[in-house]
């Protein structure tokens, strides 16, 4: 049975409206229109127009699987190709975002503080697998076809062009693209999108996509070709520790990219004998590089930190956004994160990006340098704003990593939708 489904019924009492339905929508056990209508009937569906939401589903469909959430939080285009508010139409939908992060769509309910006849009432944050989505909204989709709807035929020339896409692996890869730089289809510059293919040919899918998410929009592939030259010309060659290939961790593990950060760092730590804090020497030598490294540098040109593999050698070269000690220990343990997660994948970058191998990297360096049980060990089991201070100075670590690392493990909360998405 899909994790995901769509169910559209038509009401018991036809009304004027033919297009009418009742539509609940599910992620496994949580229902996502669960409303309470008029204060106190609940229900698990809502009555809306149907066929908004195939339109909508489909003209998003790149969009909702393959764009994550903005590190500097969405804006008005992404509300409306990811959040089911928009669709509108004079029908109240739920406040309910979808968005990708590689193998998985993550999805947030949230309730807007308006007094309507209609409450929904789930909340939160929850993960569903990508191929669970396409097969819960494919079956909607076919279902409605078969349903007699009044706008069939126009439906399924809508739903037939996007199945040719998905059919078609350069169109696949060029819709992903699109999608990745935060275009709707068609709307993103030839120019672009050939010179980016060009980079992709030279670099590789992956490792030019995860670029692309780090600086979306008509700037991507210029700033991935300043990155690329300035770090193959860098002097910080890393090479990889032996222990790296004995780490143990499983990708395939239905968790989130915190918990095998967590894992795979714990596990490094353990292979390499390493205990307490990491000093700058000590991690020096794991990276093979100068001590002086990590003494700080001058701001270098580039929107993203980016390691380029050193021909079929274990180096990489590496180009650095920190300019602070602390920041570069950070951004050195990430690099070492995305040899773990991709192997000697030719482009290594390292963004503020809600990615899943962003996160991993940015939890695996939060863990390697300051793991919890240790965290707890050194503080106790209740920590003041002192406690987080003292301990980020300990370990060296930002106290912004502090932070991160007990608001995982529930000691504190996030704030904000970024935080929400970037600790999961």
């Amino acid at each position: 049975m899909s994790r995901f489904t769509i169910t559209a019924t038509r009401p018991e009492t036809p009304g004027e409206d033919d297009d009418l339905r009742r539509i609940r929508i599910a992620a496994g056990d949580d229902v996502l229109t669960r409303l309470v209508r008029h204060v106190c009937e609940h229900d698990e569906a809502l009555h809306a127009a149907v066929t908004p939401l195939a339109y909508w589903l489909i003209d998003n469909w790149w969009r909702i699987l393959f764009e994550p959430v903005p590190a500097t939080g969405p804006d008005y285009s992404w509300h409306l190709a990811h959040e089911l508010s928009s669709i509108g139409g004079g029908y109240m939908w739920p406040c309910v975002a979808f968005w990708g992060e590689g193998g998985s769509i993550g999805m947030h309910v949230h309730q807007e503080p308006l007094p309507t006849p209609i409450q929904f009432l789930t909340e939160g944050l929850r993960y569903v697998p990508t191929p669970d989505v396409e097969s819960g909204v494919d079956q909607f989709i076919r279902e409605l076809l078969t349903d007699g709807i009044e706008d069939c035929i126009a439906l399924r020339a809508a739903y037939d062009a996007l199945c040719a896409d998905r059919e078609d692996e350069d169109a696949r890869d060029w819709r992903t693209l699109e999608a990745m730089l935060g275009y709707d289809i068609n709307e993103a510059p030839d120019g672009l999108m050939d010179t980016l293919a060009g980079l992709v040919d030279r670099y590789g899918q992956t490792g030019v996509e995860e670029a692309v998410l780090a600086q979306p929009g008509e700037q991507a592939a210029e700033a991935l070709q300043a990155a690329v030259a300035i770090a193959s010309a860098s002097n910080i060659c890393t090479r990889l520790p032996e222990a790296i290939d004995r780490i143990t961790f499983d990708r395939n593990q239905p968790v989130g990219p915190w918990t095998l950060a967590e894992q795979a760092a714990a596990s490094l730590r353990a292979e390499l004998c390493v205990t307490g804090p990491i000093s700058d020497q000590a991690l020096a030598d794991i990276l093979g590089v100068s001590c002086r490294v990590l003494d700080g540098g001058a701001a270098s040109d580039v929107p993203y930190g980016l390691r380029v593999a050193d021909g079929h050698s274990e180096h990489s070269r590496i180009v650095l956004k920190a300019t602070r000690p602390l920041g570069r220990r950070s951004e050195l343990c990430r690099h070492l994160a995305d040899i773990v997660w991709c192997g000697t994948e030719q482009l290594g970058p390292v963004s503020d990006a809600l990615t899943a191998r962003q996160k991993f990297q940015r939890a695996f360096a939060q863990n390697f340098l300051c793991p919890y049980p240790e965290l707890v060990a050194y503080c106790g089991a209740v920590l003041t704003r002192d406690d987080m201070t003292a301990a980020a100075k300990h370990f060296q670590v930002s106290e912004h990593a502090v932070e991160a690392i007990l608001d995982h493990n529930g000691d504190v909360t996030a704030d904000s939708f970024v935080d929400l998405v970037n600790s999961a």
